[in-house]
């Protein structure tokens, strides 16, 4: 009996690839494209199929640069090459030399029929999509418990805005039961009425691993949800049903949790950015009013009489002074308020806090402003009200209004009794000054008694 031949695997892969290429080279294999990669060699990768088997592919660089049309999953092609055996994995694969479309693939035609259905009944249409919220605080995930998906979108999340709570669905994300248990997770987040936004997706894969998020029963699902969606299916150049209809859309799972959420650390730098900027105009203000006070104290007519007006402006210095300081301390404490807000962001819905804050940040210059302005204008009021006080008492004020002023010397006379007869005397007019003698003093009232009327 004839001893039954021993082969190592290298030798017995080397004689199988040399029988297949022997007996099947060259060939035409008709299929549909599926699990398609260019790889940054330059080369594709991808699988042949039909209802009943599929086979690996690949096509070199050398031989695919004169193609005239972008291989793509789902696109039914005639293939034509030699059939081969990858040693180093003992695959069995086709090496392509040419690559013909014969039509677009059965999946592709069902998509697109269901696209134009779906578009031309107005699923896809803007006026029905709903509004992302801003602070959202409950999340609804709905994927597979075991994706790289999941991994992203609680990532980003809690990065961004830890104070939103994560509820998820979990779902079957590929195969027959996945479309009618992903519209049934949606019904049921709606009904719940729970969450703020749902987050919709899966990691990449073939046209057929993504298949699920084509289906009917999951488009019109999305479309009766009153919890608005956004879909992340797949990579940046995978486009589904659902992308359509959801009401916004992620290229990524991550990009679409950074949808969802805003940003806590750009919202904190934005506080802080806008208390520093009140703060500037608010010294801006002061700054600008007290040039204006010593512009004011600067004129002819309230630098005349010099000490009081230096004893107001100082005292207005003063009262500057001491609102910069009731400013600043307020400033601080608003600062401190939007510190402690920063810090409750992570446990508390922050939205209602943040639209007050604002209010009463927006509140403070005016608020200043007005009680610095009516300060300023009583203490003007003051200061006029003085000045005419100070104008009347004037003596110059007084001659003009066609009194006299007698002057024996330097002595002013206010009574006939610092006068004799013989002593010479000056009269000061407003604008002239006469030289008199006296001749006799004598008392004369100004204005005469019924006596002398008699």
């Amino acid at each position: 009996m004839a001893e039954t031949p021993l082969f190592s695997v290298g030798s017995l892969t080397r004689a199988i690839k040399q029988q297949v290429e022997d007996e099947f080279s060259p060939i035409r294999v008709r299929g549909e494209i599926s699990n398609f990669r260019a790889a940054a060699s330059g080369h594709y990768y991808f699988s042949l199929k039909d209802s009943e088997a599929q086979i690996r592919a690949v096509m070199f660089r050398g031989d695919n640069v004169g193609l005239r049309f972008q291989p793509a999953d789902g696109i039914e092609v005639e293939a034509l090459g030699t059939v081969s055996l990858y040693p180093e994995r003992g695959d069995l694969q086709i090496i392509v030399r040419n690559l013909i479309p014969s039509g677009v693939g059965a999946l592709m035609q069902a998509f697109e029929k269901l696209k134009r259905q779906l578009a031309s009944e107005g699923l896809f249409d803007d006026d029905h999509k709903q509004e992302l919220p801003e602070f959202p605080t409950t999340i609804a995930v709905v994927t597979s418990p075991r994706g790289a998906a999941l991994k992203d979108f609680i990532h980003v999340l809690s990065s961004r805005w830890p104070a939103a709570t994560i509820v998820l669905v979990p779902v079957s994300v590929q195969g027959k039961e996945a479309a009618p248990r992903i519209a049934k997770a949606l019904d049921r987040i709606s009904r719940w009425g729970g969450a703020d936004v749902v987050l919709l997706g899966r990691g990449g894969g073939s046209l057929e691993d993504l298949w699920a998020f084509n289906e009917e029963v999951v488009a019109r699902a999305i479309y009766d949800c009153e919890t608005p969606i956004i879909s992340a299916v797949g990579h940046e150049s995978d486009f589904t049903i659902a992308d359509f209809v959801a009401d916004a859309r992620g290229a990524t799972p991550s990009a679409a949790a950074a949808l969802a959420v805003p940003d806590r650390r750009e919202l904190v730098l934005s506080f802080g950015q806008t208390e520093n900027a009140l703060g500037r105009a608010f010294r801006r203000d002061l700054d600008r009013r007290k040039d204006q006070v010593l512009g004011l104290s600067r004129t002819y007519g309230l630098r005349r009489p010099g000490d009081f007006l230096e004893k107001e402006s100082q005292r207005l210095d003063f009262l500057a002074d001491q609102l910069r300081k009731t400013g600043d301390i307020t400033l601080r404490g608003k600062v401190t308020e939007l510190s402690t807000l920063g810090k409750r962001l992570e446990r508390v819905h922050p939205a209602a806090q943040l639209a007050r804050s604002r209010d009463r940040l927006s509140l403070i210059p005016a608020t200043l402003g007005r009680a610095l302005e009516n300060k300023l204008s009583l203490e003007h009021s003051r200061l006029r009200e003085r000045k005419r006080t100070l104008q009347s008492l004037d003596p110059s004020q007084v001659l003009a209004r066609g009194y006299s002023m007698t002057l024996h010397g330097e002595k002013v006379i206010t009574s006939g009794d610092q006068l004799n007869p013989g002593d010479e005397i000056a009269i000061q007019f407003h604008k002239h000054r006469a030289s008199a003698k006296v001749s006799e003093v004598h008392e004369k009232s100004l204005h005469p008694s019924e006596e002398d009327e008699a």
